[in-house]
């Protein structure tokens, strides 16, 4: 069973991906609303997958737990935010997480993001096709995403 921890600041939101989580067979280690939070579960309980809101309580960012915990060979990253933009400007990288998901998304969607991460950690490789809102970040690519 892999461990996924979720760093979302929305506590009904935490709690329904939490619920779907563990529905799905999935053990969820923990739920942060702040950076702060989120790189100590993640240090602590090395989750195979963490599921990061791009936007978090006191001003955070979830770039900054993604980097933090992947440059400790932490967990795939599934970074996540309700805007996003254009593939471009200021953004996400590889640097940031393994995918990007927009919001909103479907149970389902959520559970094939999550998937396909974990392909990525497990293989180097990400097989098509994408949920709606899905995209593999690449050292090169930058998603655009604004504050909520």
């Amino acid at each position: 069973m892999l461990k996924v921890m979720i760093a979302e600041d929305d506590y009904f939101q935490a709690e329904m991906i939490g619920v779907l989580l563990a529905e799905n067979g999935y053990e969820v280690c923990g739920k942060a609303g702040t950076v702060k939070d989120a790189i100590e579960l993640g240090e602590s309980h090395k989750p195979d997958l963490a599921f990061v809101d791009v936007w978090l309580a006191e001003g955070g960012h979830g770039r900054e737990i993604g980097a933090r915990l992947k440059r400790e060979g932490g967990p795939g990253i599934l970074l996540a935010t309700g805007r996003s933009g254009k593939l471009g400007a200021l953004g996400l990288t590889a640097a940031d997480g393994h995918a990007f998901l927009g919001k909103p998304f479907s149970p389902a969607d959520l559970l094939h993001a999550l998937k396909i991460v974990e392909q990525m950690i497990r293989t180097g490789m990400a097989w098509e096709p994408y949920p709606a809102g899905f995209h593999v970040l690449e050292p090169s690519t930058r998603i655009d995403v604004e504050p909520s």
